[in-house]
Protein backbone atom coordinates (compact mmCIF):
# COMPACT_ATOMS: atom_id res chain seq x y z
CA UNK A 1 0.00 0.00 0.00
CA UNK A 2 0.95 3.16 -0.83
CA UNK A 3 2.59 5.38 1.81
CA UNK A 4 -0.05 8.42 2.61
CA UNK A 5 1.30 10.79 5.06
CA UNK A 6 -1.31 13.41 3.58
CA UNK A 7 -4.06 11.61 4.11
CA UNK A 8 -4.54 10.47 0.37
CA UNK A 9 -7.65 8.33 1.78
CA UNK A 10 -9.62 11.96 1.93
CA UNK A 11 -10.46 11.76 5.60
CA UNK A 12 -12.77 15.38 6.18
CA UNK A 13 -11.61 16.88 8.02
CA UNK A 14 -8.00 15.62 7.96
CA UNK A 15 -6.98 13.47 11.05
CA UNK A 16 -4.85 14.64 14.23
CA UNK A 17 -2.62 11.17 13.49
CA UNK A 18 -3.04 8.68 10.32
CA UNK A 19 -0.75 5.55 9.81
CA UNK A 20 -1.46 3.60 6.10
CA UNK A 21 -1.35 0.07 6.70
CA UNK A 22 0.53 -2.64 4.29
CA UNK A 23 -3.31 -4.00 2.60
CA UNK A 24 -6.86 -4.68 2.84
CA UNK A 25 -9.73 -5.59 5.47
CA UNK A 26 -12.87 -6.95 3.89
CA UNK A 27 -15.91 -5.79 5.53
CA UNK A 28 -19.14 -8.39 4.74
CA UNK A 29 -22.21 -9.43 6.83
CA UNK A 30 -20.81 -12.18 8.03
CA UNK A 31 -17.83 -10.36 10.01
CA UNK A 32 -18.65 -10.14 13.75
CA UNK A 33 -19.82 -7.31 15.21
CA UNK A 34 -18.68 -6.88 18.87
CA UNK A 35 -19.33 -4.02 21.43
CA UNK A 36 -18.44 -3.28 24.52
CA UNK A 37 -21.18 -1.19 25.99
CA UNK A 38 -25.06 -1.13 25.67
CA UNK A 39 -24.73 2.72 24.52
CA UNK A 40 -23.44 1.91 21.48
CA UNK A 41 -25.41 -0.33 20.04
CA UNK A 42 -27.91 2.41 18.63
CA UNK A 43 -24.47 4.13 16.56
CA UNK A 44 -24.03 0.42 15.12
CA UNK A 45 -27.63 0.20 13.99
CA UNK A 46 -27.59 3.27 12.41
CA UNK A 47 -24.46 2.08 10.77
CA UNK A 48 -25.81 -0.87 9.58
CA UNK A 49 -28.93 0.35 8.02
CA UNK A 50 -26.60 2.53 6.15
CA UNK A 51 -24.90 -0.66 4.96
CA UNK A 52 -27.80 -2.46 4.01
CA UNK A 53 -29.42 0.55 2.04
CA UNK A 54 -26.33 1.23 -0.09
CA UNK A 55 -24.57 -1.88 -0.48
CA UNK A 56 -26.81 -4.45 0.65
CA UNK A 57 -25.52 -5.99 3.64
CA UNK A 58 -27.16 -7.17 6.37
CA UNK A 59 -24.29 -6.94 9.80
CA UNK A 60 -24.42 -9.88 12.41
CA UNK A 61 -26.40 -8.10 15.41
CA UNK A 62 -23.67 -7.12 17.88
CA UNK A 63 -22.73 -9.00 20.96
CA UNK A 64 -21.00 -7.79 23.96
CA UNK A 65 -18.76 -10.11 24.28
CA UNK A 66 -16.45 -12.30 21.53
CA UNK A 67 -13.17 -13.32 20.99
CA UNK A 68 -13.61 -14.56 17.38
CA UNK A 69 -11.18 -12.93 14.99
CA UNK A 70 -11.80 -11.03 12.36
CA UNK A 71 -14.31 -9.01 14.13
CA UNK A 72 -15.59 -5.10 14.10
CA UNK A 73 -15.49 -4.43 17.71
CA UNK A 74 -16.53 -0.98 18.94
CA UNK A 75 -15.94 0.28 22.53
CA UNK A 76 -15.25 2.87 25.25
CA UNK A 77 -12.16 3.48 26.87
CA UNK A 78 -11.94 5.68 29.82
CA UNK A 79 -8.26 5.80 29.71
CA UNK A 80 -8.35 8.12 26.26
CA UNK A 81 -9.43 10.82 28.18
CA UNK A 82 -6.33 12.76 26.18
CA UNK A 83 -9.09 12.23 23.40
CA UNK A 84 -12.08 14.13 24.72
CA UNK A 85 -15.46 13.04 24.44
CA UNK A 86 -15.59 13.27 20.73
CA UNK A 87 -11.80 11.83 19.55
CA UNK A 88 -11.41 7.94 18.39
CA UNK A 89 -8.98 5.85 18.01
CA UNK A 90 -9.62 4.08 14.72
CA UNK A 91 -7.46 0.51 13.74
CA UNK A 92 -8.03 -1.75 10.60
CA UNK A 93 -5.65 -4.70 10.07
CA UNK A 94 -6.01 -8.33 9.23
CA UNK A 95 -7.58 -8.91 12.94
CA UNK A 96 -10.55 -6.24 11.61
CA UNK A 97 -12.17 -3.19 13.15
CA UNK A 98 -11.37 -1.59 16.53
CA UNK A 99 -12.69 1.66 17.16
CA UNK A 100 -12.07 2.66 20.64
CA UNK A 101 -13.05 6.11 22.25
CA UNK A 102 -13.83 7.97 25.96
CA UNK A 103 -17.87 8.75 25.03
CA UNK A 104 -20.23 7.44 22.69
CA UNK A 105 -19.79 10.15 20.30
CA UNK A 106 -16.13 9.06 19.60
CA UNK A 107 -17.18 5.97 18.42
CA UNK A 108 -19.91 7.90 16.21
CA UNK A 109 -17.45 9.48 14.56
CA UNK A 110 -15.01 7.05 14.02
CA UNK A 111 -17.59 5.08 12.07
CA UNK A 112 -18.53 8.44 10.01
CA UNK A 113 -14.14 8.02 9.02
CA UNK A 114 -14.88 4.47 8.55
CA UNK A 115 -18.01 5.51 6.65
CA UNK A 116 -15.29 7.73 4.14
CA UNK A 117 -13.32 4.51 3.61
CA UNK A 118 -15.56 2.45 2.24
CA UNK A 119 -15.64 2.34 -1.60
CA UNK A 120 -18.63 3.82 -3.69
CA UNK A 121 -21.31 1.57 -3.60
CA UNK A 122 -22.25 0.49 -7.20
CA UNK A 123 -25.51 -1.72 -6.79
CA UNK A 124 -23.47 -5.05 -7.81
CA UNK A 125 -23.17 -8.38 -5.81
CA UNK A 126 -19.54 -7.76 -5.48
CA UNK A 127 -20.69 -4.76 -3.11
CA UNK A 128 -21.14 -7.38 -0.79
CA UNK A 129 -17.78 -7.51 0.33
CA UNK A 130 -16.42 -3.98 0.84
CA UNK A 131 -12.40 -3.66 0.58
CA UNK A 132 -11.79 -1.18 3.38
CA UNK A 133 -7.67 0.32 3.31
CA UNK A 134 -5.73 -0.77 6.55
CA UNK A 135 -4.83 2.08 8.79
CA UNK A 136 -4.52 3.29 11.82
CA UNK A 137 -6.28 6.50 12.74
CA UNK A 138 -6.31 8.75 15.87
CA UNK A 139 -8.44 12.13 15.84
CA UNK A 140 -9.98 14.85 18.02
CA UNK A 141 -11.68 17.57 16.87
CA UNK A 142 -9.91 21.16 16.99
CA UNK A 143 -13.28 22.93 17.77
CA UNK A 144 -15.50 22.18 20.43
CA UNK A 145 -18.42 24.21 18.21
CA UNK A 146 -18.27 22.88 14.31
CA UNK A 147 -21.77 24.25 13.14
CA UNK A 148 -23.58 25.17 9.67
CA UNK A 149 -26.54 27.25 9.44
CA UNK A 150 -29.84 26.72 7.75
CA UNK A 151 -32.45 29.66 6.76
CA UNK A 152 -35.64 28.43 6.74
CA UNK A 153 -37.25 31.46 6.95
CA UNK A 154 -36.10 33.02 3.64
CA UNK A 155 -36.58 29.45 1.68
CA UNK A 156 -38.72 26.78 3.61
CA UNK A 157 -37.42 23.36 3.36
CA UNK A 158 -39.52 20.28 4.44
CA UNK A 159 -38.41 18.19 7.37
CA UNK A 160 -37.14 15.46 5.05
CA UNK A 161 -34.40 17.57 3.53
CA UNK A 162 -33.58 18.71 6.60
CA UNK A 163 -33.20 15.70 8.03
CA UNK A 164 -30.78 14.75 5.07
CA UNK A 165 -29.31 17.87 6.08
CA UNK A 166 -28.26 16.61 9.33
CA UNK A 167 -27.33 13.32 7.74
CA UNK A 168 -24.63 15.17 5.78
CA UNK A 169 -23.55 17.41 8.40
CA UNK A 170 -22.41 14.48 10.93
CA UNK A 171 -20.84 12.83 8.04
CA UNK A 172 -18.31 15.40 8.20
CA UNK A 173 -18.18 15.54 11.80
CA UNK A 174 -20.25 18.64 12.32
CA UNK A 175 -21.97 18.90 15.64
CA UNK A 176 -24.44 21.77 15.87
CA UNK A 177 -27.22 23.14 13.40
CA UNK A 178 -27.77 26.24 13.84
CA UNK A 179 -31.91 26.55 12.78
CA UNK A 180 -33.00 30.11 11.40
CA UNK A 181 -36.89 29.69 11.97
CA UNK A 182 -38.37 33.50 11.83
CA UNK A 183 -37.67 36.13 10.25
CA UNK A 184 -39.78 39.28 8.04
CA UNK A 185 -40.21 36.60 5.20
CA UNK A 186 -41.38 33.95 6.94
CA UNK A 187 -42.22 32.07 10.49
CA UNK A 188 -41.78 28.72 10.59
CA UNK A 189 -42.74 27.19 14.06
CA UNK A 190 -46.38 26.34 15.04
CA UNK A 191 -47.14 27.37 18.10
CA UNK A 192 -50.54 26.52 19.63
CA UNK A 193 -52.99 29.30 20.54
CA UNK A 194 -50.87 31.03 18.30
CA UNK A 195 -52.37 29.94 14.76
CA UNK A 196 -51.92 33.32 12.50
CA UNK A 197 -48.02 32.73 13.19
CA UNK A 198 -48.31 30.05 10.52
CA UNK A 199 -51.29 30.27 8.98
CA UNK A 200 -50.76 34.11 7.78
CA UNK A 201 -47.08 34.29 8.92
CA UNK A 202 -45.76 31.48 7.39
CA UNK A 203 -46.45 32.24 3.81
CA UNK A 204 -45.23 35.64 1.86
CA UNK A 205 -46.82 35.97 -1.99
CA UNK A 206 -44.26 36.30 -4.00
CA UNK A 207 -40.49 36.50 -3.67
CA UNK A 208 -37.75 38.71 -5.16
CA UNK A 209 -35.77 37.62 -7.93
CA UNK A 210 -32.52 38.93 -8.92
CA UNK A 211 -30.15 41.21 -6.72
CA UNK A 212 -32.37 43.74 -3.81
CA UNK A 213 -30.73 46.57 -5.58
CA UNK A 214 -31.75 45.59 -9.07
CA UNK A 215 -34.07 48.03 -10.81
CA UNK A 216 -37.27 47.53 -11.39
CA UNK A 217 -37.79 45.00 -9.08
CA UNK A 218 -38.80 41.98 -9.97
CA UNK A 219 -40.67 39.19 -8.42
CA UNK A 220 -41.25 35.34 -9.19
CA UNK A 221 -45.25 35.88 -8.74
CA UNK A 222 -45.11 32.48 -6.64
CA UNK A 223 -46.44 31.77 -3.23
CA UNK A 224 -44.19 30.27 -0.66
CA UNK A 225 -44.11 29.33 2.70
CA UNK A 226 -44.77 26.38 5.12
CA UNK A 227 -43.95 25.60 8.63
CA UNK A 228 -43.03 22.54 11.10
CA UNK A 229 -45.64 20.98 13.94
CA UNK A 230 -44.22 20.26 17.39
CA UNK A 231 -44.21 17.02 16.39
CA UNK A 232 -42.25 17.44 13.34
CA UNK A 233 -39.27 19.60 15.25
CA UNK A 234 -39.28 16.88 17.63
CA UNK A 235 -38.30 13.83 14.87
CA UNK A 236 -35.90 16.46 13.75
CA UNK A 237 -34.10 17.55 16.83
CA UNK A 238 -34.18 13.36 17.79
CA UNK A 239 -32.66 12.90 14.06
CA UNK A 240 -29.97 15.58 15.27
CA UNK A 241 -29.69 13.85 18.62
CA UNK A 242 -29.03 10.56 17.22
CA UNK A 243 -26.40 11.52 14.56
CA UNK A 244 -24.73 13.79 17.89
CA UNK A 245 -25.90 17.12 16.82
CA UNK A 246 -26.69 20.10 18.78
CA UNK A 247 -30.04 21.59 17.22
CA UNK A 248 -29.71 25.74 18.14
CA UNK A 249 -33.34 27.28 16.87
CA UNK A 250 -33.31 31.10 15.99
CA UNK A 251 -36.22 33.18 16.72
CA UNK A 252 -35.27 36.62 15.63
CA UNK A 253 -37.04 39.75 17.77
CA UNK A 254 -37.10 42.31 17.83
CA UNK A 255 -36.18 43.21 14.26
CA UNK A 256 -37.04 40.48 11.57
CA UNK A 257 -40.23 40.60 12.82
CA UNK A 258 -42.68 41.14 9.72
CA UNK A 259 -44.08 37.95 9.42
CA UNK A 260 -45.02 37.96 13.55
CA UNK A 261 -46.51 41.36 13.04
CA UNK A 262 -47.91 40.14 9.48
CA UNK A 263 -49.53 37.37 11.59
CA UNK A 264 -50.65 40.17 14.92
CA UNK A 265 -50.60 43.30 14.14
CA UNK A 266 -51.18 44.61 17.34
CA UNK A 267 -47.11 43.48 18.04
CA UNK A 268 -46.05 46.37 15.85
CA UNK A 269 -45.39 50.26 16.42
CA UNK A 270 -47.83 51.17 14.22
CA UNK A 271 -50.76 48.96 14.56
CA UNK A 272 -51.25 48.50 10.56
CA UNK A 273 -51.39 45.52 8.81
CA UNK A 274 -48.32 44.89 6.83
CA UNK A 275 -48.06 42.32 4.59
CA UNK A 276 -45.08 39.08 4.98
CA UNK A 277 -42.13 40.64 3.28
CA UNK A 278 -41.29 39.85 -0.07
CA UNK A 279 -38.21 41.31 -0.34
CA UNK A 280 -34.34 41.35 1.42
CA UNK A 281 -32.83 43.32 3.56
CA UNK A 282 -34.04 44.79 6.50
CA UNK A 283 -37.43 45.64 6.88
CA UNK A 284 -38.82 48.90 9.07
CA UNK A 285 -41.21 47.18 11.17
CA UNK A 286 -40.10 46.04 14.61
CA UNK A 287 -41.95 44.61 17.59
CA UNK A 288 -43.59 47.46 19.97
CA UNK A 289 -41.51 46.74 23.40
CA UNK A 290 -45.18 46.66 25.32
CA UNK A 291 -46.56 44.35 27.90
CA UNK A 292 -48.52 42.81 25.19
CA UNK A 293 -45.95 42.22 23.19
CA UNK A 294 -43.50 40.63 26.16
CA UNK A 295 -46.70 38.57 26.84
CA UNK A 296 -46.68 37.37 23.54
CA UNK A 297 -42.74 36.60 23.45
CA UNK A 298 -43.28 34.73 26.97
CA UNK A 299 -45.81 32.33 25.45
CA UNK A 300 -43.89 31.59 22.38
CA UNK A 301 -41.07 30.89 24.11
CA UNK A 302 -42.44 28.83 26.42
CA UNK A 303 -44.20 26.69 24.41
CA UNK A 304 -40.92 26.34 21.92
CA UNK A 305 -37.89 26.05 23.81
CA UNK A 306 -39.32 22.77 25.47
CA UNK A 307 -38.85 21.58 21.70
CA UNK A 308 -35.11 22.10 22.05
CA UNK A 309 -33.47 20.46 24.38
CA UNK A 310 -29.90 22.06 23.94
CA UNK A 311 -28.28 24.71 26.09
CA UNK A 312 -28.37 27.50 23.30
CA UNK A 313 -31.70 29.80 22.22
CA UNK A 314 -30.59 32.55 19.68
CA UNK A 315 -33.24 35.38 20.32
CA UNK A 316 -31.58 37.20 16.88
CA UNK A 317 -31.11 41.03 18.31
CA UNK A 318 -29.10 42.22 15.68
CA UNK A 319 -29.87 44.94 13.22
CA UNK A 320 -32.97 46.69 14.73
CA UNK A 321 -33.85 49.91 12.88
CA UNK A 322 -35.00 52.24 15.83
CA UNK A 323 -37.35 54.13 12.84
CA UNK A 324 -40.54 53.83 14.71
CA UNK A 325 -39.79 53.13 18.13
CA UNK A 326 -37.90 56.79 17.87
CA UNK A 327 -41.58 58.10 15.82
CA UNK A 328 -44.14 56.55 18.64
CA UNK A 329 -45.15 57.88 21.68
CA UNK A 330 -45.71 54.97 23.93
CA UNK A 331 -42.36 53.68 23.02
CA UNK A 332 -40.40 56.90 23.98
CA UNK A 333 -43.02 57.55 27.21
CA UNK A 334 -41.62 53.79 28.13
CA UNK A 335 -37.89 54.69 27.45
CA UNK A 336 -38.26 57.93 29.58
CA UNK A 337 -40.13 55.69 32.29
CA UNK A 338 -37.16 53.00 32.57
CA UNK A 339 -34.25 55.68 32.50
CA UNK A 340 -32.60 54.38 29.27
CA UNK A 341 -30.95 56.44 27.48
CA UNK A 342 -32.47 55.92 24.22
Amino acid sequence: MPHCPDNSHGIIPHPLKIQPGGGFFCLSGQVPVVIGQPEIAPLVASFAAFLARHFGIVPASPVLAGTVEPAMRLMLDNRLAKLGDEGYQLRIDDHGILARARRPAGVFYALQTLRQLLPPASGRETDRNLPIPQLYVEDRPRFAWRGLHLDVSRHFFPPAFIKRYLDYMAMYKLNVFHWHLTDDQGWRVQIPGRPALTETGAWRSQTLVGHLEEQPPRYDGIRHGGCYTPDEIRQIVAHAHSRCITVVPEIDVPGHAQAAIAAYPGLGCTGKNVPVWTTWGNSPHVLNPDEATFAFLTDVLDQAAPLFPGNYFHLGGDEVPTDQWRASPGVQQRIKALGLAG
